[in-house]
């Protein structure tokens, strides 16, 4: 029994001082000492640390927008991932594929999707452009499409001459004659290789030819060596010409006409002379047979029907008129 002063507990006095146990960090300390004793001892571990940190890492890199791809006039500046990218090249295959395939409208999707991933990348506006420039057939909103490939690459390459070029190209396929007279203007003044070509052969398929004439007469023979100017000169010879040399011009361009590669070309500039010379039998003749091979546009008829009206057949214009319905092969 232990007494004491009434009113007063007394505590056993603890010999060893000891504290009262701290449950939370008894417990926590010896797993982080074992974390780190894995950590440190065990190398299967740690490389397995190391991966799964790297992998973290590569993941926030690729969808992180780390690059710029606006021109320098947008602020703040558009940004894509690194995965964007990866994307787009990806897509870059898939257009390039479907475009060989013979597929225009699911390759013009993926050179659109492609873009819209990585709107910097020239590679696919020049892939777009080419597939453009070679097809038989697109839309307008096709043209559209190859419009604005066409001005951001001018833009984003300070107007270098080989995209003037492809850009030429692609508007001479799809009829705008002018707008190449426009962007070549001033390029064609510094040059006088292929890109005056592409300047001369435009004036001549817009109609400007007395500005044709003129550049003709000064450069002929640098014209005519000209990848664009092959046919366009016979066809100046055979129309415009001097009078001795006409039928040869002619003979020739009817000659072209029979060629597989050069056919659509030839009976298009036949149309133009036989326009300039009011023969009409010979202008109806060309035309049916670009219908035949589904290359007429609706300009061709204009044209007949212009050449009608001019040689007194007003009736029949109005009569081809009425009975017109068909849709043209091509735009233009």
């Amino acid at each position: 029994m232990i007494s004491g002063t009434p009113g007063s507990s007394k505590i056993p006095h603890d010999p060893l001082g000891s504290k009262k146990p701290d449950l939370e960090e008894d417990s926590v300390e010896p797993i982080e000492n074992s974390l780190l004793r894995v950590l440190v001892t065990d190398r299967s571990f740690r490389w397995a640390a190391i991966a799964v940190a790297a992998l973290v890492g590569s993941v926030l890199v690729a969808v992180t927008p780390l690059f710029v791809v606006s021109t320098p006039e947008i602020d703040p500046p558009d940004r894509v991932s690194l995965l964007d990218k990866f994307q787009s090249r990806a897509l870059i295959r898939t257009a390039r594929a479907t475009g060989l395939a013979g597929k225009l409208p699911e390759s013009v999707t993926a050179w659109k999707t492609a873009l819209a991933n990585d709107p910097a990348s020239l590679e696919a506006r020049q892939g777009a452009l080419e597939l453009l420039s070679g097809a038989q057939k697109w839309t307008q909103e096709d043209v559209r499409f190859g419009y604005a490939c066409g001005v951001e690459l001018l833009k984003r390459s300070a107007t270098n001459s080989l995209e003037a070029l492809r850009f030429a190209r692609f508007l001479d396929h799809v009829g705008h004659y002018n707008a190449t007279v426009a962007l070549l203007r001033d390029l064609a003044a510094r040059d006088t290789g292929e890109l005056n070509g592409w300047f001369a052969r435009s004036l001549f398929l817009a109609r400007r030819m007395d500005r044709f004439e003129e550049l003709w007469h000064r450069q002929k023979q640098a014209l005519m060596a000209t990848d664009p100017m092959a046919l366009i000169g016979l066809a100046w010879e055979a129309g415009w010409g001097p009078i001795t040399g006409m039928t040869a011009a002619r003979d020739r361009l009817l000659a072209a006409e029979t060629d597989p590669l050069r056919h659509a070309e030839a009976s298009q500039l036949l149309l133009m002379v036989f326009e300039q010379l009011g023969e009409a039998t010979g202008y109806e003749q060309t035309l049916a047979r670009r219908m035949e091979r589904h290359e007429e546009s609706l300009a061709d008829h204009l044209g007949l029907w212009r050449l009608l009206a001019r040689t007194g057949r007003s009736s029949e214009v109005i009569n081809r008129l009425k009975s017109f319905q068909r849709a043209p092969a091509s735009p233009g």
